[in-house]
């Protein structure tokens, strides 16, 4: 659920900021092969020597259809993939720490724990 609302892919000069529930991953654009998009995950290929990045859930694309737009993950790995072809589209200078992403699981989770002490105390 965290991922679904909150995921983020940064691009900037030397390659992808992909941020997920629990943690941002850099990829750097030599090592990526590939931007597929499948219903609600959006895979960054990175060859055989590394892992694919995933980002699962992006949202909710059955949603978006039904309500008449393209889903925005679609959007945005077709973004990615564009500029995965053509180098002349790609920023010019690094993504600064603020647009690089931050995960919300672990603060999730901490205020769910907190949540759930305060109630545990107040019964």
């Amino acid at each position: 659920m965290a991922t679904a609302l909150t995921w983020r892919i940064t691009a900037d000069r030397d390659g992808l900021w992909v941020t997920g529930a629990w943690r941002v991953r850099r990829v750097e654009w030599g090592a990526i092969t590939a931007v597929h998009h499948s219903e609600d995950v959006i895979s960054v290929g990175t060859g055989k020597n590394h892992p694919d990045v995933e980002l699962s859930p992006t949202g909710w694309a059955w949603l978006e259809r039904r309500s008449g737009r393209d889903p925005y993950a679609v959007r945005a790995a077709d973004e990615v993939g564009a500029l995965l072809l053509h180098p002349e589209l790609r920023p010019a200078e690094e993504a600064p720490t603020a647009r690089q992403g931050t995960p919300v699981g672990p603060p999730l989770v901490a205020v769910s724990v907190l949540w759930g002490a305060a109630v545990l105390l107040l019964l």
